[in-house]
């Protein structure tokens, strides 16, 4: 099984009804829709967070249950539902406007996790989980634990209104690189992090730090993924797209759940050849453009890539 670790919020989507315009709400949070895309995908999925007992909460557990989604390791507790409202850009990118002070996503208790069961092969984590609310040690400690006891992944997924000090930010996630196996990271987010930078020279710093493979999403232009000595570019099919909300929690979905099917989360991923690189990253484009070409973040089904 695999487990995701982070927030599980409400994201209000944009929608037009005749002459109507509002927002509606949608099940969302990075970690939260990496579950729901490694689930439907078909392989075996649990997901450890806090959710909250009120309605918005209440729903987001039902959605997992509905989705077949291991709830061993959820928390519940009386804090508030954290909202996300979501603005498009004229090219589908989302942008986020984030509402709620002492919500439910953010602390996460640490006496009340379950240790990991043995059939967990791989934890997730990353997004605004590993730095809002006083959760976010909890979630940062959670990773450093499992470190080389479980196959580890990470998605930055950088939201700058949740990061005040990006000096201190570049630090936290350089030793958090330190501890997993794979780094998965949009060319948004380096722009952000490394204004100016070279995207080859920052995956390959975080390749020497010990990321067995860094993965780079360059939007409508593919991917590229990292290693000791190689350097993979794989691009995408032409899509009409409709937003990218989820896009990236897609891939993510799509990378980890081709790794489980080709039973490689016990490998070190240095092994692997070029050629099933190419298919990982040809696999998890697929998987995210599917999602692109529907409104929200609604991901596949393992029957829709058939």
């Amino acid at each position: 099984m695999i487990v995701t670790a982070g927030e599980a919020i409400i994201d209000f989507t944009p929608r037009q009804w005749g002459s109507e315009s509002g927002f509606l709400p949608r099940p969302g949070g990075s970690l939260f829709n990496v579950a729901i895309g490694l689930a439907r995908l078909g392989i075996p999925t649990g997901f450890l967070g806090r959710l909250s007992t009120d309605c918005f909460g209440q729903h987001l557990y039902q959605y997992l249950q509905e989705n077949q989604v291991d709830l061993t390791y959820v928390q519940q507790g009386h804090e508030p539902t954290a909202l996300a409202f979501v603005n498009l850009r004229e090219t589908g990118v989302p942008e986020y406007a984030f509402y709620g002070d002492q919500t439910a996503d953010s602390h996460l208790k640490q006496g009340e996790i379950p240790p990991l069961d043995q059939s967990v092969c791989a934890l997730h984590c990353g997004s605004i989980a590993l730095v809002r609310g006083p959760g976010a040690v909890v979630y940062q400690e959670l990773m450093q634990v499992y470190a080389s006891k479980r196959f580890l992944s990470l998605d930055p997924n950088i939201r700058p209104a949740f990061i005040p000090d990006r000096d201190s930010y570049r630090h936290q996630l350089s030793q958090w690189i330190q501890w997993v196996d794979l780094v998965k990271v949009s060319q948004e987010d380096l722009q952000w992090l490394f204004p100016g930078g070279s995207i080859q020279e920052t995956a390959r710093r975080w390749v020497q730090l010990g990321a067995g493979m860094v993965v780079v999403t360059l939007g409508s232009q593919g991917a590229v993924a990292f290693m000791d000595e190689h350097e993979i570019v794989v691009g995408t099919e032409s899509i009409q797209v409709v937003d990218t909300v989820g896009a990236g929690d897609a891939f993510m979905s799509g990378l980890l759940a081709f790794l489980y099917q080709q039973d490689l989360l016990r490998s070190p991923l240095a092994d692997l050849s070029l050629p099933l690189i190419e298919k990982l990253l040809i696999f998890a484009n697929k998987v995210a453009g599917l999602t692109c070409q529907q409104a929200g973040s609604n991901p596949p089904r393992l029957s829709d890539l058939i």
